[in-house]
């Protein structure tokens, strides 16, 4: 698949595959294989792998780039290419991908009918995460590296 990016900065490219049953180990193996090739990658800046729970056999993978045109480039590698050309047999419905240029896919609903929730949400839900980790982290931390310091004496 090729695909023309248009937007500067970090960049993600989420992967699904729907593996058949009788596949799964071999998808793994070839899983591992196709992220460390990624990694090797210029600007890649790593990938996380959501496994199917439940029953279900849809593989998430999300790798992120430094930069768009770097992360153009191993779409169009033909690494990438020979890779996905030796998992598709394994696969039920092929190689899906899709590109963003933020944090929104992890906000994206599961079901297309579904719609998106309001973008101050998704603000108020990265605040909530993001202000207990910038003021509470570092206040514990002196804290305990003082209670440190008089324990050495």
């Amino acid at each position: 698949m090729t695909t023309t990016l248009d937007t500067n900065g970090v960049v993600t490219l989420v992967i699904q595959h729907k593996v058949r049953s009788d596949a799964l180990s071999g998808y793994e193996d070839w899983l591992q294989r196709t992220v460390k090739t990624a990694s090797l990658q210029p600007g890649h800046l790593g990938a996380n792998i959501i496994r199917p729970g439940g029953g279900s056999r849809l593989f998430t993978t999300v790798v992120r780039f430094t930069e768009a045109h770097l992360l153009q480039a191993w779409i169009d590698s033909s690494e990438r290419a020979a890779l996905i050309h030796e998992v598709l047999p394994l696969l039920e419905g092929g190689d899906h991908t899709e590109i963003q240029a933020g944090a929104e896919f992890w906000f994206t609903p599961p079901h297309a009918d579904t719609p998106p929730p309001p973008r101050w949400k998704q603000a108020v839900l990265t605040y909530l995460v993001i202000c207990p980790m910038t003021l509470l982290v570092p206040f514990l931390l002196c804290r305990c590296l003082s209670a440190t310091r008089s324990w050495l004496g």
